[in-house]
Parts: C-alpha cells; structure tokens; sequence
C-alpha cells in the first residue's frame, strides 16, 4: 500500500510598495492523507493551527471510490455523515445528515467537463432548494485557474483567478497567487506540499 499526504495552505498577502507582495497570515489549512491514490481523510485546521475537524471516507467493495465520509469536530465528536452517488466514477451528488438524527443537512452536486476536472459544485438546502453555485476553470494540466460564486439566483458572489507561480515535474501547481474580483492585488497565497 503507497501512502502520500497533501498539504494546502491558505495565506492572506500583505502588499508592499512596487508590487513586493508578501505572505501573511495563515487563513486556511488542510492536510489530505491517501493510500494508493485514493483519498482516505482530510483534516481541517483553523488559522492559528488547532484542528477544526476532521473527514474521514468510507469504503465499500470498491476501494477506489468512496461510499461516503463521516465528518468529526475538533474533539472527536461524529457531527455529520455524508452518503455518494457516482456517475461513472465521477461522484455526482453529496448527501449530507446530522450525526445525532439522520436528518438530512443539505446536498452537493458536482458536474466535470470531459476530461474530469470539477467545473460546478452546487449547494442545496434540505428542501433541495439551490443555495449556492462555485463554477471553476481549469488549465491544459487540470490546475484550477479561476472560481466563481454565486447565489441561489446565479448573481455573482464572487470570482478569483489563480496566478500559477510554481509547478512541480508533472505541471500541478505548488504556489499561486488569488485574485478577487477582478483586484490587480493578490488576496490570497496558496501553498500545497506533497509528500509521496
């Protein structure tokens, strides 16, 4: 079995004069676990690096696809569960249930374009009313380039494009840059560390 772990970190840009951009403060950060390509579990930590939670993935008879997660707060507490639905191999929907009722939380769906990179994520509530939609753009390697959110009624919440500075051998990225809304300043320092 072949282990490997990503790390993506998400800082805030402290701007300097002559665009001397700098790394600011941690906003966001995930630490992803796989074994043999799949993902197995994602834990979730706050800006100053205490654990905010933690999903792990269920597996059925197929190991490469995941049956679902259950997602643990910051003490080990079961809060939620989530079921899938796969098109294919493409996870299509999302089904998300409160740990303690089964009552149903809301629901995910997901459309990829033919080369299986995520374009639309959609939200629903309980009632499958549409909350909101994140739509990406993706380069030739399959890096997200651009994502844009929008409401229930599909107006724009917001859009950032990504500045890819460094890839490793195979072209994914390793550092970008965000742009929110269109601001010739960078928002947003992104970070992924792979260990295979």
């Amino acid at each position: 079995m072949k282990s490997a772990s990503v790390i993506t970190e998400v800082y805030e840009v402290d701007g300097g004069a002559s665009d001397n951009y700098a790394k600011g403060s941690l906003k966001y950060m995930e630490h992803e676990n796989f074994n043999n390509g799949v993902v197995t579990s994602k834990t979730i930590y706050n800006e100053d690096q205490s654990i905010k939670g933690k999903e792990v993935y269920t597996f059925g008879d197929n190991k490469e696809l995941a049956s679902g997660s259950k997602f643990y707060g910051p003490a080990g507490e079961l809060l939620s569960t989530y079921k899938y639905t796969y098109e294919d191999t493409l996870k299509s929907y999302s089904h998300a249930y409160a740990a303690d009722t089964d009552e149903l939380l809301r629901i995910e769906g997901f459309q990829y374009d033919n080369k299986g990179n995520m374009v639309r994520k959609t939200i629903f509530n309980e009632l499958k009313q549409k909350q909101k939609s994140f739509m990406f753009g993706h380069d030739q390697y399959g890096n997200e380039v651009k994502m844009v959110l929008t409401d229930q009624n599909d107006d724009l919440i917001l859009s950032e494009t990504y500045e890819i500075v460094t890839v490793d051998d195979k072209k994914r990225w390793i550092e970008k840059y965000g742009y929110v809304n269109d601001n010739p300043a960078p928002a947003t320092f992104y970070h992924k560390r792979r260990g295979e």
